[in-house]
């Protein structure tokens, strides 16, 4: 904010600009949470667009055994099917960002508060993720015709980039690591998949044990990275106000604790998100 409001100043004549520092800051914040919460819409409907296609690519491939329903269609019912699905994604998905927008706590997501650049780094991080399943989805029912620009290596970085986001949430907000809960309970289904699929296709039990146990281990770390920010924000807080610190205008004194320095250290997690 402090960047923006200097930006501000730089660029704009002062008459245009409020009488003083603080109000010109203060209006470098509302256009900055106005500027994350458009992009947080955006990035809302792209999230709920690949979540439908998704799901829609998954029912298709549930009734793709029964080929001679599917031969008795025409093209042209099917593709007249198909342009009616996705017109219907794309107005769930219009409504879907139409009513975050209109939403009754839309108030602070437009004043000097966290809550906009929050949602923008959250939902924009799902909407990659989804976007990376949908492919994901082609890619397994085995759409060999759609042309699909995800890589191994594509795919990696994409996910890396919503944990990257994920993580900035955290540190915007501390419940943003709740996205962590949201990693473990992928990583779970993910080895209830596996599960299913070995049962059908009678793979060796040891191979599913270490893929799952991989699987687990891998999204656990997945998860503590998302939840880091807010870890070392705690610790943060801990060393500036528990820690001797000198006073800035006498060095022969030090600043004082506060009281919550001295509760037990199994309350301390508390403590600091309290006070």
């Amino acid at each position: 904010i402090r960047h923006l409001a200097n930006f501000l100043v730089w660029i704009i004549h002062p008459k245009f600009l409020p009488p003083t520092y603080e109000a010109t800051a203060a209006l470098a914040a509302i256009i900055l949470n106005i500027s994350a919460f458009t992009i947080a819409s955006i990035a809302l409907y792209d999230l709920t667009k690949y979540m439908l296609m998704g799901i829609y690519i998954l029912d298709e491939s549930a009734c793709s055994k029964k080929i001679s329903e599917r031969i008795s269609i025409s093209k042209d019912a099917s593709r007249d099917e198909a342009i009616d699905q996705q017109r219907s994604i794309t107005q769930l998905s219009k409504i879907t960002a139409q009513l975050f927008c209109i939403n009754p706590a839309g108030v602070f997501f437009t004043v000097s508060y966290s809550e906009s650049v929050f949602a923008m780094l959250t939902f924009s991080g799902h909407a990659i993720a989804a976007k990376v399943r949908y492919y994901k989805y082609i890619m397994e029912v085995g759409n060999q015709g759609t042309k699909t620009q995800y890589s191994s290596f594509g795919t990696f970085f994409s996910s890396m980039l919503s944990i990257v986001l994920w993580m900035a949430a955290s540190y915007a907000r501390s419940n943003g690591m709740f996205s962590s809960i949201w990693m473990m309970i992928l990583a779970f289904g993910n080895c209830c998949s596996f599960i299913a699929r070995n049962e059908k296709q009678g793979r060796n039990s040891a191979t599913l044990v270490l893929r799952c146990t991989l699987t687990i281990a891998w999204h656990l770390c997945l998860a503590l990275m998302i939840a880091a920010p807010v870890f070392y924000h705690d610790w943060c807080g801990y060393y500036f106000h528990c820690v001797d610190t000198p006073h800035p205008h006498d060095d022969t004194k030090l600043l004082p604790r506060p009281a919550w320095c001295s509760v037990r250290a199994s309350e301390k997690q508390f403590a600091f998100r309290t006070f």
